[in-house]
């Protein structure tokens, strides 16, 4: 809808003259690029931009491809399903593991971030799942076990991150 395009700009504005860190989740590359190109024309800082649910892409949309893009750009992936499968992707835990060492193999470790995404209530603790230790305790020992260094991990986890969120806001 032509107005809510309008609001989009607005916000990605905002976004550019305050600075906030941006995790907006589009793993489908048409909204994505949309998005992005926002982004760019209203002069947002892509290295505070996490581009999320990109461990939902399947093999078929080419998930590399759509990862190095976003990487060479300075924003960081956001494989924000790990630990689970989320229900409209069923892309499997050992497919995701794959992905980080095609991006790390691709030399983008540090434009990567995870997260739980607990956006199914079957997840949650309370309802006997993982709940948000997913990441800790379910896809880290698996990239681990499939060979991932202990300080690439560490980079992943802790100090791209803090690259992402250390933000001074323009006055």
């Amino acid at each position: 809808a032509e107005g809510e395009g309008a609001e989009r700009v607005a916000r990605y504005e905002r976004h550019r003259r305050t600075q906030p860190q941006r995790f907006p989740e589009n793993a489908l590359d048409d909204r994505r690029a949309v998005h992005e190109r926002i982004f760019e024309a209203v002069g947002v800082d892509f290295s505070h931009l996490v581009i999320g649910h990109m461990s939902t892409i399947k093999d078929e949309d080419d998930p590399l491809g759509t990862h190095s893009a976003i990487a060479r750009r300075g924003a960081f992936v956001g494989l924000d399903t790990v630990g689970h499968q989320m229900s409209r992707s069923q892309i499997p835990e050992a497919r995701k593991v794959r992905m980080v060492q095609e991006l790390l193999d691709a030399g983008f470790e540090d434009h990567m971030v995870f997260s739980s995404d607990m956006g199914n209530t079957n997840h949650w603790k309370a309802n006997y799942g993982h709940g948000y230790s997913t990441v800790l305790m379910q896809f880290v020992p698996k990239l681990l076990y499939a060979g991932v260094p202990e300080r690439t991990i560490r980079k992943i986890l802790v100090d791209n991150p803090r690259r992402f969120l250390a933000v001074v806001p323009k006055a």
